[in-house]
């Protein structure tokens, strides 16, 4: 038997960010709607343009962005700010939530996994970053923005891989 486990992006926040570029993105329009469809009117709106389909990328982005999930199949992990793979499970050695704390709001965190082979999933310069940062292992997204408690979320990835999720289980480092 197959059982899924999925966590979903918070998007809530969405329809205040897509009004908020929105606007810009729609201001090559403004000169037409004031002036009508005059040549110095499409001239501006031509000129406009570019700024506006850059809005609208940073839209689509975010957009794209607040569908990804975490999976949690007999497969394995897939989180697909990682990956568009599943990490298979005999890969992880342990999972931690390492929470960072920023200049302004509230705390990130971070599901960081530990791998058997971390080269296969980021690069040398990127593995030294992630030592000086969070202490060692891959840092696969920011919980924050997800549905569910980070605790939670590291409890069923702990119960999926079979082990207790009370423990203090660090792995095999």
């Amino acid at each position: 038997m197959d059982e899924k486990v999925t966590f979903e992006k918070d998007g809530g926040h969405m329809a205040v960010v897509a009004v908020l570029v929105c606007l810009p993105a729609s201001i090559f329009l403004w000169p037409i709607f004031m002036r009508g469809f005059d040549p110095r009117a499409l001239e501006i709106s031509a000129y406009a343009f570019p700024v506006s389909a850059l809005f609208l990328y940073f839209l689509y982005g975010l957009w794209s962005s607040c569908r990804r999930k975490i999976v949690l199949d007999n497969h394995g992990l897939l989180v697909e700010d990682l990956s568009i793979r599943p990490i298979p499970w005999a890969e992880i050695r342990d999972v931690k939530v390492v929470q960072q704390p920023l200049l302004r709001g509230p705390t990130a965190n971070w599901l960081v996994l530990h791998l058997k082979d971390q080269r296969r999933y980021s690069s040398k310069l990127v593995r030294k970053a992630n030592n000086l940062l969070l202490g060692g292992g891959l840092p696969a997204c920011n919980l924050t923005v997800y549905k569910g408690e980070p605790a939670e979320i590291r409890a069923a990835i702990l119960a999926k891989m079979g082990r207790d999720p009370n423990k203090a289980n660090h792995g095999d480092r």
